[in-house]
C-alpha cells in the first residue's frame, strides 16, 4: 500500500513538473511573438522617421535653388546665406509642426490605457498597426506626387491619432504582464520589449539614411506599409489576448482617470500610494537623464576638443545604443539566474552605471575618455523597464493598460520638457564648463539611487517571500509565507 501512494505521489509530482514546463514553453512562444510583434512596428516607424526628415530638406532645396541643386555649386552665391536662412527658418517650422503632432499623440495613449483594460489588449496593437500602415501609404502617396513636405503631416497626424508607439508599447507590456509572473521573468521580457523599440528604430533609421542619400524616398515607404501589413496578419492571427473580458466598454470620467488611480492606496498593496508615487519620481529623474543626454553628448562631440564630424557622431551613439542593450540583455539574466536579483536590485546597478558614465563624460577631454564613458554607462537604460516591473506588479491586471498608459504620457512630457531645460542650461554654461550639465544629471541620478535603495530596503520581505497569480482578477497575486 505504502509503494503504491508513493508511486502514484511520484507520478503526480512528475505530472505536475511537465504542465509547469509546458507552461513555461507556451510563455516563451507567446512573449516572442509580441517581440516579433514589436520588431515588425518599429521597423515601419523607424523608417518613415528619415524619410519625413530629408523629404522635407529636399523639397525646400528643389524650391529655392532647383532639381539640380548642390551645395557646393551655390556656396560662393552672395544670396547663398539668405536662402540657407531662409530654408533653415522653414525646416525649423517643420519640425516644430512634427513634434506638436506627436505630443497631441499622447492624449490617445491616455484614452486607450484604460480602454485596453476593458475590451482587451489586441485591439491595442490593432489600430496603431493600421494607423503606421495609412502613414506609409499616404507617405508614398504624397511623394509620387511630389507634394509639399505639410502633406506629411497628415500622414504622421494619422499615426498618432490611431495610438502610434505609445498604445503599441503599452499594450505589448500589459500582455508581457498578464503572461508573466511578478519578479525577474518579467521584468527580464520588458528590458527585451524596450530593447527591441530602440535597437530597431535605431537602425531603421540608420539604414533609411544611408538608402535615401543613395537612392530615393518612395521604396523605403514600400518595405514600412510591407512590415506594417505583415504586422497586420500577425496581430490578427497569431498575437493572442491574454486578458479576459468580463464586461463591455462603458465610457465615463473615472474610466480616463485610471491613469491616476493606480497611485492611490489599495486594500491589496496598503503601502501601494508611496511606493508607486516614488517609483513615479524615480522614472522622471530617469527620463530627464536619458533622453537629454544624448543630445548634449552630440553637441559637446562636435567641437574643441574633440571636433567629431556628424558620421562618427551617429556611429558613436548608434553603435553605442547598439552595444548598451546587447550588455543588459546578456549579463542581467545571468545576475537574474546565477544572484537571483530582482528589478530594483538591477535599477540600482543602472543608477551606479548611469552616475559613473555622466561624472566620466562631465570630465572628458580625448575619444578614448569619451569612448570610456560610453562603455561605463552601459546598464542606463536597464533603469526604466525595472521601474515598469516594479509597478506592474503592484497593480490589478485590468489596470495594467492605465498604468502604462500613464508612464508613456509622463515620459513624451517629461523628455519635451528636459530636453528643452537641458539645452538652456547648456547654452548659459558651456563657455566656462562644458561638463557642468553632465553634473547636474549625474545629481539627478544620485538621487534616483537613493530612492530605489529606499525602494529596496523597504520592500525586502515583499521581494523574498514571491507572489503566485490567482485566477480571480480581483486580487491576482497572494503572498506565498
Amino acid at each position: 500500500m505504502a509503494t503504491d501512494e508513493y508511486t502514484t505521489l511520484i507520478r503526480h509530482t512528475a505530472d505536475d513538473d511537465l504542465h509547469n514546463q509546458s507552461e513555461r514553453n507556451v510563455g516563451r512562444l507567446r512573449c516572442l511573438v509580441i517581440e516579433t510583434a514589436v520588431f515588425l512596428f518599429f521597423v515601419a516607424h523607424g523608417i518613415a522617421i528619415p524619410v519625413n526628415v530629408f523629404y522635407a530638406h529636399s523639397r525646400l532645396q528643389t524650391q529655392q535653388h532647383g532639381k539640380n541643386y548642390s551645395c557646393k555649386t551655390f556656396e560662393n552665391r552672395t544670396s547663398f546665406s539668405n536662402d540657407t536662412k531662409v530654408e533653415q527658418d522653414e525646416m525649423a517650422q517643420f519640425m516644430m509642426y512634427n513634434k506638436v503632432v506627436n505630443v497631441i499623440g499622447i492624449i490617445p495613449a491616455i484614452f486607450f490605457g484604460p480602454i485596453v483594460d476593458k475590451v482587451g489588449r489586441k485591439v491595442g496593437i490593432l489600430i496603431p498597426t493600421i494607423g503606421i500602415l495609412g502613414k506609409a501609404i499616404l507617405f508614398y502617396l504624397f511623394m509620387s506626387l511630389d507634394l509639399s513636405m505639410y502633406y506629411l503631416l497628415i500622414g504622421c497626424g494619422i499615426e498618432n491619432i490611431s495610438g502610434g508607439y505609445a498604445v503599441m508599447l503599452l499594450s505589448c507590456f500589459g500582455i508581457i504582464a498578464d503572461i508573466t509572473p511578478p519578479g525577474k521573468e518579467r521584468a527580464y521580457r520588458i528590458a527585451v520589449i524596450e530593447a527591441l523599440q530602440a535597437v530597431t528604430t535605431s537602425v531603421a533609421i540608420v539604414t533609411t539614411g544611408f538608402w535615401i542619400q543613395n537612392h530615393d524616398f518612395r521604396n523605403p515607404m514600400i518595405l514600412s506599409a510591407a512590415a506594417s501589413v505583415c504586422l497586420l496578419w500577425v496581430v490578427l492571427t497569431v498575437v493572442p489576448e491574454t486578458l479576459e473580458i468580463t464586461s463591455g466598454l462603458t465610457c465615463s470620467p473615472g474610466l480616463f482617470l485610471r491613469c491616476c488611480s493606480v497611485y492611490r492606496k489599495s486594500k491589496y498593496f496598503p503601502e501601494r500610494r508611496w511606493m508607486m508615487v516614488t517609483a513615479l519620481v524615480c522614472f522622471i529623474l530617469t527620463v530627464s537623464v536619458n533622453f537629454s543626454k544624448s543630445n548634449i553628448q552630440q553637441m559637446v562631440l562636435m567641437y574643441a576638443p574633440f571636433c567629431w564630424g556628424e558620421v562618427k557622431i551617429t556611429l558613436y551613439v548608434s553603435c553605442g545604443l547598439i552595444v548598451c542593450w546587447f550588455t543588459i540583455l546578456v549579463v542581467s539574466k545571468l545576475l537574474q539566474t546565477l544572484v537571483k536579483l530582482q528589478d530594483l536590485s538591477l535599477g540600482i546597478i543602472g543608477c551606479f552605471s548611469s552616475i559613473t558614465s555622466l561624472l566620466i563624460f562631465a570630465f572628458a577631454s580625448t575619444d578614448k575618455i569619451a569612448y570610456l564613458a560610453t562603455g561605463a554607462g552601459g546598464f542606463i537604460r536597464l533603469i526604466i523597464p525595472m521601474i515598469r516591473s516594479f509597478s506592474s506588479r503592484h497593480v490589478l491586471l485590468k489596470e495594467q493598460g492605465a498604468l502604462f498608459a500613464g508612464f508613456a504620457a509622463v515620459e513624451v512630457v517629461t523628455a519635451a520638457v528636459a530636453g528643452s531645460l537641458s539645452d538652456y542650461i547648456y547654452s548659459k554654461t558651456y563657455s566656462f564648463d562644458r561638463g557642468f550639465i553632465f553634473l547636474c544629471m549625474a545629481a539627478l541620478m544620485i538621487v534616483t539611487l537613493g530612492l530605489f535603495l529606499l525602494l529596496r530596503v523597504k520592500t525586502k520581505d515583499e521581494v523574498a517571500s514571491g507572489y503566485r497569480r490567482l485566477p480571480e482578477d480581483d486580487c491576482p497575486y497572494e503572498r506565498i509565507n
